[in-house]
């Protein structure tokens, strides 16, 4: 059975300023509206506490954004991006530094690959957009390698983000949660 928590922000608060916090080895939701900085608490306040970031989002187009606002490093933290034809290699990690990594749905197993043996338990995988696992049949390869890393708990940590969750929906999905977050506030945007 999934704890549930709210959150209220303020006009001014971002997910950055509330005390959400990530349990290691747990799934955890979280449910917030669009611009109260989802992606922000992800590679900013969560990857303090892991070696390795790993978010995957649906679109190209968010991954390329986000590549342009994270074009430098920030306290020793090392930024990838991973989309199209760009791909890790088996040199692209290495043991003892610090990784937020950000690709598409498509790059993930690519990715895992590429990850030094063991880091995958270290890893706090973030899934952007989940809803797109039970509303995006059209890309059946993708969800398809994704979710077969979610059931088979290949990432024992990991965040589902949305701003559009159906519980109905993710039920056919029989994926259980530990934590889900709702996160109401005052920024958000309609």
């Amino acid at each position: 059975m999934s704890e549930f928590q709210e959150f209220h922000l303020k006009q001014g608060q971002y997910l950055t300023d509330s005390d959400v916090v990530v349990q290691k080895n747990a799934l955890t939701m979280l449910q917030a509206g669009t611009g109260v900085g989802k992606t922000t608490v992800v590679t900013e306040k969560f990857s303090k506490d892991y070696d390795y970031v790993l978010v995957v989002i649906p679109s190209v187009l968010k991954v390329t954004e986000l590549k342009e606002a994270y074009k430098k490093q920030f306290s020793g933290t090392e930024y990838h991006f991973f989309y199209d034809k760009h791909v890790p290699s088996e040199t692209t990690f290495r043991k003892g530094r610090k990784y937020v990594v950000i690709c598409t749905y498509e790059k993930l197993e690519k990715v895992r690959e590429c990850l030094p043996k063991g880091y995958q338990d270290k890893t706090l995988l973030v899934v952007d957009e989940c809803h797109k696992l039970y509303s995006a049949g059209y890309r059946y390869v993708a969800l398809n390698s994704l979710l077969y890393s979610i059931l088979k708990k290949k990432f024992p940590t990991i965040v589902f983000l949305t701003a559009t969750f159906t519980e109905h929906c993710w039920k056919t999905l029989d994926i259980p949660l530990d934590h889900t977050y709702t996160v109401y506030s005052e920024n958000s945007l309609s």
